[in-house]
């Protein structure tokens, strides 16, 4: 608690050393939000609550902008060889952390290394990179080389054009190569702060991140706030009345591997769902998704008749015995109207088990089917399809179906496939939903809301979400 007396001094420091912040009180936000994560360990699974934090602590080499192109953030540029193999990229010299710390192409590839075995996010980003078939859970060794302080060298196995777009993903973030991976901030553990706001005080219920642009105040839902008035913030997943934007993010009805419910009723439950999809969708204000995918990958939203699309035919089901078990999550939309639309579009006796984002998983794998939405790391129609890729590391749902894996690995190596990258896209959306494994619904929006003005979230969805986007303009 030492640290705490010297916060002040801190603060003094850190927003003296800005022009548009000096001789004035910095801003702050006080941001609600419905669950909090104090364990920030990338090797965890983590929820959107922690990469809000993360996605300003820590530095990463490449951003995705809201427009979906990519920008360096303490990259400058690169530069990629003519066969496609080597991508070399150049640092920016002037990078500065808010602990006015450097980082060098060693800290890079100490990151690169240590992630690739700790996080199967970043290991699965890596899959191209030479080296990553050798490494284990304890140590990487990446093809990566150091050229000078400011510029690193990756080696791929075969080119590899989504390659910069992989690692920007915001689980691959940067930390120092003298430092402890994990810090301890109050409660809580985040990795090594590299990024350009701090966290400085942190437990369940609160967390404080200080930014040359002001200061957010995290509290959990619920809890009161101070009694001090600020502005307030808050995260909206139901639409509050807005036009909707383009989105990345799909929310899907997920068969669960390890439940006993027949085929047959599966099949037929995720059949009904589609069925009264366009319902859902006029109730939410929200667009009707016919593909796992988004409408961003430019698949023929309504090319399945007969498998997503049942204007013209009646489903029969057969209820089991028993509930069907259904796990749900506190920042669904319109959780109200969720409930209900379940209920009267599943023709069986069903049983909605709602959990904090925090405790979700801890339910998700005992129920039957689970709403879930994925949210791409990059533009690529595997990314989506990943989570039922159990030859990697990035596996949820393991259904041991043979056709299915073959399926992923072609379009995993589409380059060693005759065929398109949509053409193959199409078979596996056409193998999902005909098998039951999955029901698009809605194409998710959220909106940041801050003294009741609002504007919609990055097009891919919270995971891109920063505390400082809470300080913007609205």
């Amino acid at each position: 608690m030492r640290f705490l007396k010297f916060l002040p001094i801190f603060l003094i420091f850190l927003f003296s050393c800005h022009d548009t912040t000096r001789s004035k009180m910095p801003r702050t936000v006080s941001v609600i939000l419905p669950s909090m994560t104090q364990n920030m360990d990338l090797g965890e699974t983590l929820t959107y609550s922690a990469l809000i934090v993360l996605n300003d602590t820590s530095a990463h080499l490449f951003t995705l902008k809201s427009d979906l192109t990519i920008e360096g953030e303490l990259a400058n540029n690169y530069r990629v060889s003519t066969d496609g193999t080597r991508y070399r990229i150049f640092l920016k010299s002037d990078y500065s952390s808010a602990r006015k710390e450097s980082l060098s192409s060693k800290d890079v590839v100490f990151s690169a290394n240590y992630l690739a075995s700790h996080s199967a996010f970043v290991k699965a980003s890596f899959q191209s990179v030479a080296g990553i078939e050798h490494c284990t859970a304890l140590r990487c060794n990446l093809n990566i080389k150091v050229i000078d302080e400011k510029t690193l060298e990756f080696q791929l196995k075969q080119p590899d054009p989504d390659f910069i777009s992989k690692i920007s993903t915001p689980f691959f973030v940067i930390l120092k190569a003298n430092r402890p991976y994990l810090e301890q901030i109050g409660d809580c553990k985040i990795p090594y702060q590299t990024g350009q706001s701090l966290l400085t005080e942190c437990s369940s219920n609160f967390q404080r991140v200080i930014s040359p642009q002001g200061v957010i105040d995290l509290y959990k839902q619920n809890l009161p706030l101070p009694a001090v008035k600020k502005e307030i913030g808050k995260i909206l997943t139901s639409n509050p009345g807005l036009p909707t934007s383009p989105s990345l993010i799909v929310l899907s009805m997920y068969a669960i591997p390890q439940s006993n419910l027949p085929k047959s009723v599966r099949l037929a439950v995720l059949q009904l769902l589609m069925l009264h999809r366009q319902e859902l969708a006029q109730r939410t204000k929200l667009k009707a998704s016919y593909t796992v995918v988004s409408e961003w990958f430019k698949l023929d939203q309504r090319i399945f008749p007969g498998i997503n699309t049942f204007e013209k035919q009646s489903i029969s089901i057969s209820c089991p015995k028993r509930p069907i078990v259904i796990a749900m999550e506190t920042t669904l939309p319109d959780l109200d109207v969720l409930r209900e639309w379940l209920k009267s579009s599943i023709q069986c006796d069903i049983n909605l088990i709602t959990s904090n984002t925090d405790e979700y998983f801890k339910n998700f794998y005992k129920a039957d089917l689970g709403l879930l939405w994925v949210t791409p790391d990059y533009l690529d129609y595997y990314n989506i399809y990943s989570v039922f890729d159990c030859a990697t590391s990035n596996c949820y749902f393991d259904w041991h179906d043979k056709k299915m894996q073959s399926l992923l690995n072609n379009l995993r190596n589409h380059k060693a496939f005759e065929g398109s990258r949509e053409g193959l896209a199409i078979e596996m959306e056409k193998y999902l939903l005909s098998h039951g494994y999955v029901a698009p619904l809605l194409q998710m929006n959220a909106w940041i809301e801050v003294n009741g003005k609002t504007k919609p979230v990055h097009p891919a969805g919270l995971a891109q979400l920063k505390a400082t986007d809470f300080l913007g303009d609205f």
